[in-house]
């Protein structure tokens, strides 16, 4: 990806995953349709799943798991067969909620 071809929206919060990474999550426009080159060792798959999907409240599920002996709430969006989940779903979630504070709309 070009840094030409990025347009940065924002700056999401940093999220320490439970493997002890911390992410540092932005918000950008790419342009569409867009030339994606995946790391085979990070991602199983890249796919468009429409915003609009994700502010629907049917498409969020959330699940309480025992991680390292803690409770840990763990959340999964699920739309057209696919289930984004752990950290990618933590960082959707935070992007959702500011788009429905932004907008007056309650997820």
């Amino acid at each position: 990806m070009e840094t030409g071809d990025v347009e940065i929206l924002g700056e999401l919060d940093d999220l320490t995953t439970i493997t002890g990474f911390i992410i540092s999550p932005f918000a950008a426009f790419i342009p569409y349709p867009y030339d994606f080159k995946k790391n085979h060792c990070e991602i199983d798959e890249i796919f468009d799943l429409p915003l609009s999907a994700l502010m629907e409240k049917t498409t969020l599920r959330q699940e309480q798991q025992v991680i390292d002996g803690e409770i840990n709430t763990v959340y999964f969006y699920e739309y057209g067969g696919r289930v984004v989940w752990g950290a990618t779903a933590r960082i959707v979630k935070q992007l959702v909620g500011i788009l429905q504070s932004a907008s007056g709309a309650q997820l």
